[in-house]
């Protein structure tokens, strides 16, 4: 069942955001500090503009704002999707529906390099690849 998350879902947001970023490779390039993901779960909880979607061991966090290129478009900017529960989809198209009826015109999500079916589950879904992001440590 996928539900928005609340106070006292973040133990576990806090514990699939972990796992996401784990698998995706971030939290060997930026490490990962649990009390500032409890501070922004928090403050996406309590933004109207911003959602934590949950299913059994499935996220998907974001929040609609207007584009930078263009105030009148409003865009949903995904922040972390991690479904290991099959219920990927029903929190995408949750999600698409929380876009919309907030006014967003456009939904934005990420694609990992390192989770490379993810590209062929986002063109049958009818998004289309934009740009590649890359990442360079400076230390």
């Amino acid at each position: 069942m996928i539900r928005e998350a609340t106070y006292f879902d973040v133990p576990k947001i806090v514990k699939l955001t972990k796992d996401f970023s784990d698998d995706s490779g971030f939290t060997d390039v930026v490490g990962y500090d649990e009390e500032a993901v409890k501070a922004f779960a928090l403050s996406l909880i309590d933004n109207e503009n911003g959602i934590i979607l949950l299913g059994s061991e499935s996220i998907l966090a974001g929040i609609v704002t207007e584009h930078p290129f263009n105030p009148a478009s409003k865009t949903f900017v995904e922040f972390v999707w991690r479904a290991k529960d099959k219920e990927g989809l029903k929190l995408l198209k949750a999600a698409e529906t929380f876009a919309k009826d907030k006014g967003a015109s456009v939904f934005t999500m990420m694609g990992i390099d390192t989770m490379p079916d993810i590209t062929k589950l986002h063109e049958r879904q009818g998004y289309r690849k934009m740009e590649t992001t890359f990442i360079k440590e400076l230390g």
